[in-house]
């Protein structure tokens, strides 16, 4: 109170009081979320069940968009603080959904709101006042105070994958979504962007200097810090505090868990064989078989994994295969990576990538196309309870996931590049292997995606669809409609999958999907994610999950709309249609002196440690830390760079 009276606005002490009094009649009525709040029913809420083989909606998969498992015990020797909040607990007043009964807990919900907006008011001119220091006490270096925890970006932000005849890893997506809904007023703008820390300001490198030494040097250095001081038992998490006292990936990490789902232990994985690929350094291998080896602990019976792998026999675990936010492909894709490397000779890194790419293979639909997850080893479907047909409008559709008299099952997913992932995968498996199965399976992959095209008027695409192909609900916050997003998705996966086999049939309906999405546009450019169904209307939904055409009260942890990726498609397509596929499988080579400058500035920001590390945001700790934040994306990218230099001709 003593730094809040040094500014020129007071708070005054009634307030105070109004505050403690919200708190305490709001929160046993606004519970608390795990996560982000602003979550909707489960999807299977209020609806009758059907019948379900292992695998198909809509059973919930788990943890996506924000949603992060429940977080057990403290970590490894260490007992938790008595009072701290659990694992993904809420630490201050976030946006929530609330409906007052009374009017009385309406004023004091408002005056709540008010409250946080007036805090992250006098933190910025605290701030301001801390950066002059006039009044600063003696011995007191200034620091800026950690705001009210930002608004976080909403799953799906990074949804945007373009494969467009580059096939880009997933986990490297650009970020791309348009906040739409209304939330508590922040500092989002800066809190949100991270800001690389220049490590070794002093060092004299330029582009023309650089030497394949001091990049050989760099990697060397980077890869140890990761593989010594950041990993788990070989596996890794999202990201760290520059300091490593704080550990995060879909929620706080305090036990003996790693990250399988991107851009955890894989991704890390694929970047030390990078290294090891320009370099030949036989640490960069050694830090590659470790990645490997967290991952076969965590594998599972049905063939793949879960978002995560834990090393705590008394932790519990979902034993399931997981295709949702590419975790299985991306684990099965390292894995063949690091058998090639080994000449298929490791025997348990060889079965282990076997096992998860034929369960990958038995998954598939008769038309195509892939759920989402399953428990047991799958079984091969019959296409008499499956039927190959193309996608149709339902004669109608209920506007809430309850409206089914019986709710049909989802059988076919297409939401968060699932499908893009894991055509990608088993096309690097043909590559690998040489296996017909493997190139069967993703051309039949793409035919699925021609399947899944919607009739005139609205050629397109949908998130989800029932075992007779019509669109169908599946999360309380994901309707039956046209997607803008994943149709965008969708065409790059049809470019790749022409570039890599050269054949048109994947390019016929690119052009009808294309001039349907660009009429689709929203005023301001963008594409909304979800259209209805035959009248295109952009859809929406209220913090309360009900659907609406209105963009004024969106739910903060999903996305609704996103950048438009049209034009960078549509020139992909117009080059893809003129030259052959030969051509087009001819490698281009890379700028080098672009490749030089990018890698000089590597240098500069890694520290004397070998890390990088940034100005930003520990989501789940709700902390800006003052030592920085070391995130393993960024790892991967830089590490990635600093090899396409060495590799360069």
């Amino acid at each position: 109170m003593i730094a809040l009276a040094s500014t020129r606005r007071r708070f005054p002490a009634r307030k105070a009081v109004v505050l403690a009094l919200a708190a305490a009649v709001l929160l046993p009525i606004c519970p608390a979320s795990p996560g982000e709040g602003d979550r909707g029913p489960r999807e299977g809420e209020g609806a009758v069940a059907p019948r379900l083989r292992d695998g198909e909606g809509p059973a919930r998969p788990g943890p996506r968009d924000g949603e992060g498992p429940a977080r057990r015990g403290p970590r490894d020797g260490e007992a938790r603080k008595a009072g701290a909040p659990r694992e993904g607990d809420r630490a201050d007043f976030q946006p929530f959904t609330f409906q007052p009964e009374t009017p009385r807990e309406a004023e004091l919900f408002r005056m709540i709101l008010q409250l946080q907006r007036e805090l992250n008011s006098l933190r910025r001119e605290l701030n301001a006042l801390k950066a002059t220091g006039p009044n600063r006490p003696a011995g007191v270096e200034p620091g800026p105070i950690s705001p009210i925890r930002p608004e976080r970006p909403a799953a799906g932000a990074n949804e945007g994958a373009a494969a467009v005849g580059l096939e880009r890893a997933a986990t490297a997506a650009p970020e791309g979504a348009v906040r739409i809904s209304v939330a508590t007023p922040t500092d989002r703008e800066t809190s949100m962007k991270s800001t690389p820390r220049v490590g070794r300001p002093s060092l004299a490198l330029t582009t023309d200097s650089l030497t394949q030494d001091d990049v050989k040097q760099a990697l060397q250095q980077a890869v140890r810090f990761f593989h010594s001081q950041v990993a788990y038992r070989g596996g890794y998490l999202w990201q760290y505090s520059g300091d490593l006292a704080l550990r995060e990936a879909e929620g706080k990490v305090y036990d003996s868990r790693v990250w399988v789902q991107p851009p955890g232990t894989p991704t890390i994985g694929e970047a030390f064989l990078d290294a090891y690929a320009a370099t030949g350094g036989q640490l960069h291998l050694d830090a590659a078989r470790d990645a490997a080896d967290a991952l076969l602990k965590g594998q599972h019976r049905s063939g793949g994994w879960d978002y995560f792998v834990t090393f705590d026999p008394a932790d519990k675990q979902p034993l399931r295969t997981n295709l949702d936010d590419d975790t299985t492909q991306a684990a099965l894709r390292f894995l063949m990576r690091m058998d090639k490397v080994f000449g298929f000779q490791d025997k348990r890194i060889h079965e282990a990538a076997m096992r998860a790419l034929n369960s990958l293979l038995a998954a598939q639909y008769p038309n195509g196309g892939w759920f989402v997850l399953w428990r047991q080893p799958p079984k091969p479907y019959s296409a008499a309870e499956y039927p190959v047909v193309k996608a149709s409008y339902p004669e109608s559709w209920p506007r809430s996931p309850k409206g089914y008299a019986q709710r049909p099952a989802i059988c076919y997913i297409i939401n968060d590049n699932l499908v893009t992932n894991v055509i990608r995968t088993l096309l690097d498996a043909w590559d690998t292997y040489r296996d017909e199965r493997c190139l069967a399976a993703a051309k039949k992959g793409g035919d699925f995606l021609l399947l899944a095209q919607m009739p005139d008027p609205q050629p397109a695409w949908i998130q989800q669809y029932d075992r007779d192909m019509h669109p169908t609900w599946g999360r309380a916050f994901e309707p039956p409609a046209i997607t803008g997003l994943e149709s965008q998705t969708v065409l790059e996966s049809l470019l790749m999958l022409y570039r890599r086999t050269g054949e048109k049939k994947y390019l016929e309906p690119v052009p009808r999907a294309l001039a349907y999405l660009k009429k689709s546009l929203l005023p301001d450019g963008n594409v909304a994610r979800f259209y209805e169904l035959k009248t295109n209307r952009p859809l929406y939904f209220t913090r309360k999950y009900e659907l609406t055409y209105s963009a004024d009260d969106t739910p903060t942890h999903y996305g609704f709309v996103f950048e438009s990726r049209l034009g960078a498609i549509e020139a992909e397509y117009r080059r893809f249609e003129a030259a052959s596929p030969a051509a087009l499988a001819a490698i281009e080579t890379p700028d080098r002196r672009a490749l030089a400058g990018r890698a000089a500035r590597i240098l500069k920001w890694m520290d004397n440690r070998g890390a990088w590390v940034e100005d930003g945001w520990l989501w789940f700790h709700n902390v800006a830390p003052p030592s920085g934040v070391i995130k393993c994306q960024t790892f991967a990218d830089n590490v990635k760079a600093l090899s396409q230099f060495l590799t360069a001709k």
